[in-house]
């Protein structure tokens, strides 16, 4: 059990509302259901869990609730409660984190790996398509779904009509994920699909648990890629007892079942190729749909303006902020030197990445004010430095190319960064001793939203603001720094360190220098 589901078993075993406990800790009912639906982390104020602690000890007033409670906890009963209480809501919180962050690397992978090559949308074998002239036709179990699935598409793909795809399963997912063979051939054919010019609006299914969600996004990230596709989410809590699979191709067939619980075994896989039938579902369909939102905005070089447009209104969201860049923050680097990357840049494009930077380090100014930034930096090899290797964070606005840092180019941007840690006391470096992964920026502002980049070419950013995948890159970040670091940032020792670093940095180029001589 997560933190989530502990408070909402004690809410629940003392019959204890959003509001007695919003009104014990003087706080509002909706950060309450917040917290026990998941959409916020467990609190790092340990007061509130302790008010919450003794709260719960005063109301376990029988001893079944007791004995039931300290069973749940591993405890002995009556032994110090609220202490217990304190200890099991935190007890599995950095293992819980160490799995998330598993699975997030497992996704940021998937993204890193991302070219137009491995995307090139190759069709199907021909021996795979499969068709029937049946009007209807019945499957029956996970076999059943995985058949009326290869018909669907294979159909799909046929069809010399460009159309939108309408896919939606709440079902258990064994059926696509557990036989290697089949995913390859649903691989092939969506590719064949979107190769005949037909696009696809898929409805996710955030309730599964982060875990199985992520996954589930993994396998999609090829197909993301292409820019073809259009994720939603429903935001509000499903009872998630009655689930359903829509899979409509408005001009050709649909492939509809219904189970319960995850009860698939025997479950009616029903695929309809009646016109009226199809255009009935497609009704419900984007009835549904309205009620959904973007699961991610994807953004490509293509699009520069709109992700600009996006990055703005996420930056005047104020809430406490991690980043990991390839190297250094784009928000640190200072305006001297922003000017020396871009030298070489046409004038009119130079004077637009300006104005984005100071409209962008204006919002963070302001973000300082109120709200914590913690910024994770690894110090690279020095070598490395002169070798040109160290990418500068400013990819995605480039049209072809990468900036790398010189060893003056680097000393300059950290002694700006320890500018900032000297007079911003909301302002955190993390140094972290293994290198950083370059292939990726993660910018995550707590329980807002979080920006997902690729930073090789041709560069690629997803954003999000749903909750579960927010607090699971969080999650993953302040693992990354280390729970403990992230909670008690020291500036004065992290000051030291760079200036230690800087110090070798410069003795490196005096003695470059000095050989040339």
């Amino acid at each position: 059990m997560g933190f989530t589901e502990k408070l909402d078993f004690l809410m629940k075993i003392t019959r204890t509302t959003n509001s007695q406990m919003a009104l014990r800790l003087s706080l509002d009912a909706s950060y309450i259901s917040r917290l026990r639906t998941g959409k916020r982390l467990i609190p790092k104020n340990t007061e509130l869990l302790h008010l919450m602690s003794e709260y719960f000890e005063r109301n376990l007033t029988d001893n079944t609730s007791i004995k039931i409670v300290s069973e749940m906890m591993r405890a002995i009963p009556g032994e110090n409660l609220a202490s217990s209480i304190v200890g099991w809501f935190t007890r599995d919180e950095e293992k819980a984190e160490e799995k998330t962050s598993g699975q997030v690397v497992r996704f940021l992978d998937s993204l890193s790996e991302f070219t137009p090559k491995n995307t090139t949308l190759k069709g199907a074998p021909a021996g795979l398509f499969q068709t029937t002239d049946e009007v209807i036709s019945v499957y029956y179990g996970v076999e059943g779904k995985r058949r009326a699935a290869i018909l669907f598409l294979s159909e799909v793909a046929l069809c010399n009509k460009p159309q939108t795809l309408l896919l939606h399963s709440s079902e258990e997912m064994s059926w696509m994920l557990d036989d290697p063979t089949f995913r390859q051939q649903w691989g092939m054919l969506m590719f064949a699909v979107l190769n005949k010019g037909n696009r696809i609006k898929i409805i996710h299914v955030v309730d599964r648990g982060i875990d199985e969600m992520l996954e589930s996004i993994t396998s999609w990230m090829p197909l993301y890629m292409t820019g073809l596709i259009e994720p939603y989410y429903y935001p509000k809590k499903r009872d998630n007892i009655f689930k359903q699979t829509m899979f409509i191709a408005p001009e050709t067939s649909a492939v509809i079942s219904h189970s319960v619980n995850d009860k698939t075994k025997g479950a009616a896989n029903v695929l309809f190729r009646d016109k009226s039938a199809v255009t009935a579902y497609v009704g419900a369909y984007n009835e549904y749909l309205g009620l959904c939102r973007p699961l991610f905005k994807i953004f490509t070089g293509c699009n520069i303006q709109a992700f600009l447009d996006m990055m703005a209104e996420f930056e005047k969201k104020e809430a406490n902020t991690m980043e990991k860049t390839s190297s250094l923050s784009f928000l640190t680097i200072p305006k001297t030197l922003l000017t020396k990357f871009l030298e070489n840049t046409a004038e009119d494009e130079a004077q637009k990445i300006l104005a984005v930077h100071a409209a962008r380090v204006s919002d963070f100014k302001k973000l300082l004010n109120t709200c914590s930034y913690t910024e994770v930096i690894s110090l690279p090899d020095i070598k490395s430095l002169f070798d040109k290797k160290v990418k500068a964070d400013m990819s995605i606005l480039m049209k072809g190319g990468i900036i790398s840092y010189t060893p003056q180019n680097y000393i300059e941007h950290m002694q700006n960064i320890i500018n900032l840690l000297k007079i911003n006391e909301n302002y955190h470096a993390h140094i972290i001793s293994k290198p950083l992964d370059d292939r990726y920026i993660v910018y995550c502002r707590e329980d807002r939203g979080v920006i997902v980049a690729k930073t090789s070419q041709p560069p690629v950013v997803l954003a999000t603001d749903e909750s579960q995948l927010t607090a699971a890159f969080w999650d993953f970040l302040k693992h990354t720094v280390g729970r403990n670091k992230y909670e008690h940032p020291d500036n004065e020792k992290t000051i030291e360190r760079l200036q230690e670093y800087i110090a070798k940095v410069k003795a490196a180029v005096k003695e470059k220098g000095e050989r040339r001589q």
